[in-house]
């Protein structure tokens, strides 16, 4: 029992001694400093990186001859690029040069039928490049071509019985084939009657006992291929006014002593002769300028004064006067003459004499203009000619010349017109010599 007890006081000794009991010292609590955040400052947006990119197209008609357009006009560029057009790809024989090779907008001349491949490379400063290409696809001329039916009508209406001639002698076929001729009416009022003679001639005559619209319709044939031709016609079975339809004027603001042509276009229904009455309604209080060939279809007036015009037209059938209508013209004062030269330029495509042949002299009309009006002198240059074939120019500076070869197929002509300072882009033709 004592030895129980010795026991239990032990073991309340050392639970006392576990607890802390009255020497158990106090814990120590240690104070600890916030930390703050830290600043992050924003990393600055690097300025974009600028585009450079080529994107190019062609233009043109594609046909020998013709001239065709390389525009990289969209391409993205920025400062310091420099743009470089450059063949890729051309036909055999091909002399075509691409002119203004260095901007983003070119051009060239297909002188061969086949495959044109261009390339525009645009580089920075920097060396960065980009490159598009463009393919051009040129077909070689058919053996045959298509006539061309043509014919106009004297009067867009005409009365019932009268008669109106059809000429139908200014169809064409390039090839120089025989041509036949086919009138038709291919439109007609219901239960209309009609007179179509001569319909298998060059030259026709229609007349109509029925009023209403008619449609005369022309067919030319080569015994290769045909064309149609087809123009309306009004049969009409009572007088109508004259209506003038419009006019039309070649210059609305013009400088001094210049001159404005005024062109009067008017239509009777019943196809009565028309009468032409022009007269100047009001003009600047100094102007003494005449108005010409007042009573024609087609007046014209050298306006002298500075001030604004104002022209009237009326047009007659002998029985009635149509309302009128008026033209108006500005004349401005000149101004002063740049010193900059402006390079001449060709009013239209050469003109080349009909049906040429060997060894006969083809006449080639060429017509161009200098916007500073300076004397103009051409250079003929044969640019392709038949293999083995040889040619001659009766003058390489005049504005018509004749040319003359000894061989049938294909010649590429072309022609420059210069003003003495600067010289024209070239115009080319091509003359098929059978």
């Amino acid at each position: 029992m004592r030895n129980h007890k010795y026991l239990l006081l032990a073991l309340l000794a050392s639970l006392t001694s576990a607890c802390g009991g009255s020497d158990s010292k106090p814990v120590k609590v240690v104070k600890t400093t916030k930390q703050e955040a830290p600043i992050i400052k924003p990393t600055p947006t690097p300025a974009p990186t600028p585009v450079l990119e080529a994107i190019a197209w062609a233009t043109g008609k594609s046909a020998l001859g013709q001239t065709i357009i390389l525009d990289g006009i969209n391409s993205q560029t920025y400062d310091g690029v420099t743009a470089q057009w450059q063949w890729l790809q051309k036909p055999d024989n091909s002399q075509a040069i691409i002119y203004n090779a260095n901007t983003l907008k070119a051009q060239f001349i297909v002188d061969q039928a086949g495959d044109y491949h261009a390339q525009l490379t645009l580089t920075d400063s920097d060396g960065k490049s980009s490159a598009a290409k463009v393919e051009v696809a040129i077909a070689a001329p058919s053996t045959n071509q298509f006539p061309l039916a043509s014919f106009n009508l004297a009067h867009n209406s005409i009365l019932i019985n009268k008669e109106l001639e059809l000429d139908g002698s200014a169809s064409k076929d390039p090839d120089g084939d025989k041509l036949s001729y086919l009138w038709k009416i291919s439109d007609a009022p219901k239960n209309a009657e009609f007179t179509l003679q001569n319909s298998t001639q060059v030259r026709s005559t229609f007349a109509a006992q029925t009023a209403g619209k008619y449609t005369i319709s022309l067919t030319v044939n080569d015994n290769k291929s045909h064309h149609t031709l087809s123009r309306n016609l009004q049969v009409v079975d009572s007088n109508h006014t004259p209506t003038i339809l419009r006019i039309e004027q070649s210059e609305s603001e013009v400088y001094p002593n210049e001159t404005v042509y005024f062109t009067t276009y008017a239509e009777d229904l019943d196809s009565d002769p028309i009468s032409y009455k022009w007269r100047v309604v009001s003009r600047p209080q100094n102007s003494t300028a005449i108005l010409q060939n007042a009573l024609t279809k087609q007046a014209y007036m050298v306006f002298d004064e500075v001030g604004e015009y104002l022209l009237e037209a009326v047009v007659s059938d002998g029985l009635s006067y149509s309302d009128t209508k008026r033209a108006h013209v500005k004349v401005i004062t000149r101004p002063p003459t740049p010193n900059t030269n402006k390079p001449p330029f060709f009013l239209s495509t050469i003109k080349v004499s009909e049906n040429p042949t060997p060894n006969s002299p083809i006449t080639l009309t060429a017509n161009a203009t200098d916007p500073d009006e300076d004397p103009i002198t051409y250079r003929w240059v044969m640019h392709q000619k038949a293999t083995g074939s040889n040619y001659s120019f009766s003058s390489t500076t005049d504005a018509e010349i004749e040319l003359t070869v000894d061989m049938t197929g294909w010649y590429l002509v072309q022609v420059y017109a210069n003003d003495g300072q600067a010289e024209s882009m070239p115009m080319a033709t091509v003359v098929r010599v059978k």
